[in-house]
């Protein structure tokens, strides 16, 4: 599954005719990873650019972490699509990008600490607040 979408993101890349390197773990080390491999993590470093499809394995989450390390202090343009799969690529690239921020941002406004009396923090409840205490003026 995961070999299709990268194959479908290789394809995009030549349309636009990027130079690019990819690289299939399973070629470079034996998984699930215990470190991110050197041949990729050198390569990482001098990118511009990374998208990194997988499925992620148990105990990988340390490989993960040096990646995005790398990633991080050589302020690259990063696409961490873990756990990818056909669905989410066929739905989820597809969305309103600007709805899905309106939405985003309601999201964080309403997670935020608030001023308002009329609010109640609660530890069982979303964003700390139980949901019979929202305000009913809000959407």
């Amino acid at each position: 599954m995961t070999l299709e979408i990268a194959a479908a993101l290789v394809h995009e890349l030549e349309d636009l005719g990027c130079t690019y390197r990819s690289w299939v773990l399973e070629d470079v080390a034996t998984r699930p990873l215990n470190d991110l491999p050197e041949a990729i993590a050198a390569d990482l470093a001098t990118s511009q650019v990374s998208i990194f499809a997988v499925q992620a394995q148990t105990n990988e989450l340390k490989s993960r972490m040096q990646m995005t390390d790398i990633v991080n202090r050589q302020k690259i343009r990063h696409a961490h699509m873990v756990n990818i799969n056909k669905q989410i690529m066929l739905e989820g690239m597809r969305a309103d990008y600007l709805r899905v921020d309106r939405l985003s941002t309601k999201v964080v406004e309403r997670c935020a600490p608030q001023t308002n009396p009329r609010y109640y923090v609660r530890r069982n409840g979303p964003c700390g607040r139980h949901e019979s205490e929202l305000p009913l003026d809000q959407d």
